[in-house]
């Protein structure tokens, strides 16, 4: 009677366990890693708004460069914060001097670029939050840069800087980008923004490290190059205002491609998802400008010339902008 109770136990308990298992399996079929993460847009229950933007740098931060204070037009809707954060922003603007440079993989492409402000630093979160709103990042750290845009966002962002300043806030060209990460007129001919040594001036994936480095670190925490500028190399990668051309880089890229052909934009600089070999000078990826990832990230450039209100993108007189696709 015992074994007969025993076996019958024995065989319900598996049959619970059957049954456990199989809800497991089902519901396995449709798990997704997505939904580990909240969407990107609803981040504005775990973000704390941080009103010290730039008492932090008080010390430090005097008045933008001339040429960019001149054009100032504060727009009626800028709140002071948002002063303070753009202030902040032009004052960490580096003029390039323009010239001629041996660019490109080989280092044989002479390519001319004309005198231009691009940022010492990354996009920070608590940049992108003060002017947006929200903060789109993946690890939410004040000073980390803001990660998980794609192209369209940061065109967004640069015209909404332009709107509340009047200043024509855009993305630097592939050239640009190139020329300032080299070091411009001052280049030391480095294979990192900076340096022969990547760990010098670059946040990247190591392979012989024990300690996960997923993630970047905030922004300038690395040495600058010859420009002083911070994070050309690695971090996160930085978007470019160029159609990615394979064949003929640095083409000034602003046409949309012909009819039929798929567009893709330049991201530049390797990132801290990437290994060193992607954090050159001369790298170039070519990404969908719908598509967003974990280390896509950017830097603000001016050109000295364009009056303000202009837009914050170059496009060749008559061409229309780039629009977001539309999904079905």
């Amino acid at each position: 009677m015992m074994n007969k109770n025993f076996r019958k136990r024995l065989a319900l308990c598996a049959a619970l366990l059957w049954a456990g298992m199989a809800q497991g399996s089902a519901q396995s079929l449709s798990w997704s890693p997505y939904h580990e993460l909240p969407a990107r847009r609803e981040t504005s229950a775990l973000w704390e708004r941080f009103h010290d933007k730039c008492r932090r740098d008080t010390a430090r931060v005097g008045k933008p460069h001339p040429r960019l204070e001149e054009r100032l037009r504060w727009a009626e809707e800028a709140t002071e914060e948002q002063k303070r954060v753009i202030r902040y922003i032009l004052w960490n603007m580096a003029l390039v001097e323009g010239g001629t440079l041996n660019m490109g993989e080989n280092g044989d492409l002479p390519v001319t670029v004309s005198t231009f402000f691009i940022n010492r630093y990354e996009v920070s979160q608590d940049e992108w939050y003060v002017i947006t709103g929200e903060n789109p990042s993946r690890l939410r750290r004040r000073d980390a840069p803001v990660d998980q845009i794609d192209w369209f966002d940061a065109v967004k962002f640069a015209e909404t800087l332009t709107r509340l300043s009047g200043i024509s806030f855009r993305l630097p060209s592939e050239a640009e980008w190139e020329y300032a990460a080299r070091g411009g007129l001052n280049t030391g001919n480095h294979r990192y923004a900076g340096s022969d040594n990547p760990e010098e001036v670059a946040r990247f994936r190591n392979r012989n490290r024990s300690q996960n480095t997923f993630v970047a670190s905030g922004v300038g925490s690395k040495r600058p190059n010859e420009l002083g500028l911070y994070d050309m190399s690695g971090n996160v990668c930085e978007w470019c205002a160029d159609w990615y051309d394979e064949r003929r880089p640095f083409s000034s890229g602003t046409k949309p491609p012909a009819s039929g052909e798929e567009g893709y934009k330049v991201l530049r600089g390797g990132s801290f998802y990437t290994f060193e070999k992607y954090c050159t000078v001369t790298f170039r990826y070519g990404v969908n400008p719908d598509r967003w990832d974990i280390d896509y990230g950017m830097r603000l450039a001016v050109s000295l010339w364009v009056a303000h209100g202009a837009g914050s993108t170059r496009h060749e007189r008559g061409a229309p902008k780039p629009q977001r696709p539309h999904h079905e």
